[in-house]
């Protein structure tokens, strides 16, 4: 059977200069119904990714977790008092600072130890860690570009003192996908602080929309509007006007990814409310 817009085998390509464009199938899938076909189709595929392990596909070495939790505690201890010690900082003690009497070095307070048979350096601030420094890889190269607290932050979540970059949650969750399909792969656990860096240091950047980080309250209610406020047959009515609503703007886009994120967020949420109750509690 011929079509139009496809070449088969047994058929020679139009001579005329005026040959209607040849589609794949991913072109199809594209340009028909906004792409919400392609989207559907990338999502299955990323979806299943993780689970198609063969000679071609699996990782060079195997995978030893499933999860990455990243603890960010803005405003901690500094790395002079905690796993950093400076012997110059002793020797400068109550100097002044580059010529200037009004400024002089401090050392730091706590005194410092070599423990476990790797002889990491701990202050006497953690006695506990100092049992377990073995279990534990410090990394003291690390430093960023500018001596400014907000492009630090920017730098140690995405890579990039400027922001518009994926953090590290979103290329996670990018790269790897989620083996659950109710709950959101990228989460930050917030207690109401923003850090220096700002909320680019959860951003997609790039990335599609919905590998943005989902925000979980520590204190109070955990999302808003986890508990439905209709009934199951109302909600999903509502949930499919949003969706009609939302391919027809895209359509006159020409697609556009944050409406398609939109429209995944939207049915992720409904997910959510029969989940997140059960998994907060």
């Amino acid at each position: 059977m011929s079509h139009p817009y496809f070449q088969t085998s047994h058929q020679s390509r139009p001579t005329s200069s005026l040959r209607p464009r040849t589609l794949s199938r991913r072109d199809l899938l594209k340009s028909s119904a906004t792409g919400f076909a392609w989207m559907a189709c990338s999502a299955l595929a990323q979806g299943q990714s993780a689970k198609l392990v063969d000679s071609t596909t699996s990782p060079h070495l195997p995978a030893k977790a499933k999860s990455v939790i990243f603890l960010f505690m803005d405003g901690g201890v500094s790395h002079v008092d905690s796993f950093d010690p400076k012997p110059m900082l002793d020797k400068k003690e109550g100097q002044p600072w580059s010529g200037d009497a009004s400024r002089k070095w401090v050392k730091s307070p706590w005194k410092f130890s070599q423990h476990g048979q790797s002889g990491t350096p701990v202050s006497d601030l953690f006695p506990h860690i100092a049992t377990c420094v073995d279990d534990i890889a410090v990394i003291r190269s690390m430093k960023a570009d500018l001596p400014i607290h907000s492009t630090a932050v920017l730098l140690l979540h995405t890579g990039n003192n400027l922001a518009g970059r994926p953090s590290l949650g979103s290329w996670m969750n990018y790269g790897l996908g989620s083996e659950n399909q109710n709950l959101p792969g990228y989460v930050v656990l917030s207690f109401g602080h923003v850090p220096v860096g700002g909320l680019e240091a959860f951003s997609s950047g790039f990335l599609p929309a919905n590998h943005e980080a989902t925000f979980i309250r520590a204190d109070g209610q955990p999302v808003d509007n986890l508990a439905p406020s209709d009934s199951v047959t109302v909600q999903r009515t509502k949930l499919d006007v949003l969706r009609q609503q939302d391919e027809a703007f895209a359509a006159r886009l020409g697609g556009n990814d944050a409406v398609e994120s939109a429209v995944r967020n939207y049915e992720l949420a409904a997910r959510m409310q029969s989940l997140v109750p059960d998994v907060l509690n």
